[in-house]
């Protein structure tokens, strides 16, 4: 899988934000000739063709409808499906033009840390989209849980609103304006984990499962009884390693995921599998393995490279 970033800006300002290091004052967005090129680069391998779309925010590329319309194109043609990544400010008016074969994922920000504006367009698009029922169908919420938040219930209200039985969840990597706290992963895991367990146990109280995205605390930090209570939340116990997934630019450029930033030209490749392996053995694994601090240091799973913590550990190799 491979995500296409269409645009280097956003309509936020995230205090978490993951993508921060390409999102810039001099704004790009991807052309649409570079976006078919990217689509042929993405179709070679059947296995792995499935994309998602991201920016910055990506409804706000001057060309987002016909961006959607050669996303139907191309899954049609590849026979898979695609996943826009938005914070649904600004989707609204291209509904029409997302296809049955693209999913939609909202990502659910604290009201506190945006203008009230955006956010009752974001309601608005929520609203929309239960009208519509395209919930546990076509479109699915997201939350972050960062160190700047501790009151999650705004994201609680919007589960109880429109019945959700699931949402999408990650602890991020300390991005954004938490980079200070990249240095001492065993003291920003210990700090986030009361956050989290408490996010688990409200989870449980609305019956809201938690899919857990690779932004994560390795399991190995909580008690007993905390591990229940995150085994009760989530519905997917996350994965201990993940296999990086391809972040690609509106300059050809991609990196094993970002908050790992070290962009190359996809153009050195002849196709994902090709890219997947070098940025797997050349980048993932290097950065697992400097990130060895803590209580990693004495982990077999860690140093059989079964686990390595959310976002790779906060590597910056």
């Amino acid at each position: 899988m491979a995500n296409i970033a269409i645009v280097n800006y956003c309509n936020l300002r995230c205090p978490y934000c993951f993508a921060d290091d390409m999102i810039h004052e001099d704004n790009a967005a991807m052309t649409m000739d570079d976006f078919r090129t990217i689509l042929e680069f993405c179709s070679r391998v059947p296995m792995m063709n499935h994309i998602g779309i991201i920016g910055g925010e990506p409804t706000l590329h001057p060309q987002f409808d016909e961006i959607l319309k050669e996303v139907n194109k191309y899954c049609r043609e590849c026979d898979t499906s695609a996943t826009i990544f938005t914070n649904g400010i600004e989707l609204d008016k291209h509904l029409p033009y997302i296809g049955d074969r693209i999913g939609l994922l909202i990502n659910c920000n604290n009201p506190a840390d945006q203008s009230e504006s955006n956010y009752e367009k974001h309601l608005a698009t929520l609203d929309h989209l239960h009208e519509l029922s395209w919930f546990d169908k076509r479109a699915s919420c997201g939350c972050n849980v960062h160190p700047g938040c501790e009151d999650y219930s705004y994201m609680w209200k919007i589960v109880d609103k429109y019945n959700l039985r699931g949402i999408r969840c990650s602890v991020v990597s300390p991005g954004g304006c938490y980079q200070n706290l990249r240095s001492d992963k065993e003291a920003y895991y210990n700090r986030m984990k009361p956050i989290f367990v408490q996010f688990c146990k409200d989870a449980i109280k609305h019956h809201c499962k938690l899919n857990m995205d690779c932004g994560h605390i390795p399991m190995c930090y909580f008690t007993m009884e905390e591990k229940e209570i995150v085994e009760e939340a989530c519905e997917n116990l996350y994965c201990d390693f993940c296999e990086p997934v391809i972040d690609i630019t509106p300059e050809f450029k991609a990196t094993a995921c970002f908050g790992a930033y070290d962009p190359i030209d996809i153009r050195d490749f002849r196709d994902l599998i090709e890219l997947q392996r070098y940025l797997l053995l050349k980048k993932t694994a290097p950065r697992a393995e400097a990130n060895c601090t803590g209580r990693c240091t004495t982990c077999k799973k860690h140093k059989l490279l079964q686990c390595q913590g959310g976002c790779l550990g906060f590597a910056e190799v």
